[in-house]
């Protein structure tokens, strides 16, 4: 409600001094509330849903760790299946990055469906397009060998799911 205020400030007087940096210190408070703090495993697809986000609201990943990306799958010219994000590889990453994806909530007993998968990597703000659960995993083909976790901290506007 405060930041809402100082918006509605700026606009009936954009000159008004310190509502800029007034807003930038409530932003900055909100990216580092709620932490949540998990491991996410390399070893299989989308990991359980790890937080609930909110539409047109930002929330900070920070992501570290190692793990071993072990394959011995036939490949042909073209690479990697990227057709079915749920079983293969999404399009657009780098092989190995930790993506994300928001599925929303169910309406009416319809399937869910989720967004589109967003790259993570080590971490940054992220304003998801959607409310819905939040999902984890690498960009890795089906049949990978992959062993190790990555630890993960989520903060913002995020709410245990």
């Amino acid at each position: 409600k405060s930041r809402q205020m100082l918006k509605l400030i700026l606009k009936v007087n954009p000159e008004t001094k310190g509502v800029r940096k007034k807003i930038k210190q409530i932003d900055e408070q909100m990216l580092s509330a709620n932490e949540l703090d998990f491991e996410v495993g390399t070893s299989r697809g989308w990991s359980q849903p790890v937080a609930i986000v909110y539409r047109d609201r930002p929330f900070r990943v920070q992501a570290d760790g190692d793990f071993h990306f072990v394959t011995s799958l036939s490949v042909g010219p073209a690479g990697f299946p990227v057709a079915d994000t749920v079983r293969d590889m999404a399009a657009g990453f780098r092989c190995a990055a930790l993506i994300g994806v928001v599925v929303a909530p169910t309406k009416s007993g319809k399937k869910p469906k989720p967004g589109k998968p967003f790259l993570v990597g080590r971490g940054g703000e992220i304003v998801p397009r959607e409310d819905g659960l939040l999902f984890l995993k690498i960009n890795a083909p089906t049949g990978h060998k992959c062993t190790g976790r990555l630890r993960v901290r989520i903060s913002g506007n995020v709410r245990k799911p």
